[in-house]
């Protein structure tokens, strides 16, 4: 059914509308289609409606990370098209990370907020990032500024959380490690008990 209504899309244009309805039943039935979503966002860009395109592309990813490639090249496309629309960098910048590069996707992250101070998901992708860097602290920070722009994103929530207590995690590693060498060392146990005190409240 996708490929008749792809084939239908090619040779009658002019039924965009009735091949667009039936991506999305397909959907509707199967939500993790994504020949049926890559044509969808097709047609999305062809009638220049970004934000429909970026939904389609920002699920790929999530479902499919081997999708990244090709949609780090879709959104570099239309940022050539629309540098002012930042959903387009925030996707790229989620591709670059599922992908496995942190750090481009960091730099994306940086540029957006930048362009946009009040982007909270921005800072999100900047705190995943920096997380994936091993940067604990530096993720703890900017997730707490994502939180502060959008205190009721239960993702925004989640990520901030999972973000200390990774960093309580590694301090409890690193003290640890400190503690076999110097076992006499009363202030490490001391400051090893607040952590692991701090982690279970």
């Amino acid at each position: 059914a996708i490929e008749l209504y792809h084939g239908l899309a090619k040779s009658h244009p002019e039924s965009a509308e009735e091949v667009t309805a039936g991506y999305l039943q397909v959907l509707a039935a199967c939500p993790n289609q994504l020949l049926a979503r890559t044509y969808l966002a097709e047609i999305f860009l062809e009638r220049r409606e970004f934000a429909e395109v970026m939904k389609q592309y920002e699920f790929m990813i999530n479902v499919d990370p081997s999708t990244a490639e090709a949609v780090i090249r879709r959104c570099r496309e239309i940022n050539k098209l629309q540098p002012e629309f930042l959903p387009a960098r925030l996707v790229l910048g989620r591709a670059f990370l599922v992908s496995g590069d942190a750090q481009l996707a960091a730099v994306e992250a940086e540029g957006l907020i930048a362009t946009d101070r009040n982007y909270s998901a921005a800072y999100g992708l900047l705190g995943e990032a920096y997380l994936k860097l091993k940067l604990g602290r530096k993720a703890v920070t900017v997730l707490g500024q994502a939180l502060n722009l959008d205190p009721y994103n239960p993702q925004a929530q989640e990520s901030y959380r999972l973000a200390k207590e990774r960093d309580v995690d590694g301090e409890i590693e690193n003290l640890a490690a400190r503690i076999v060498t110097d076992p006499w060392r009363h202030a490490l146990h001391a400051d090893l008990a607040k952590l692991y005190l701090q982690k279970n409240q």
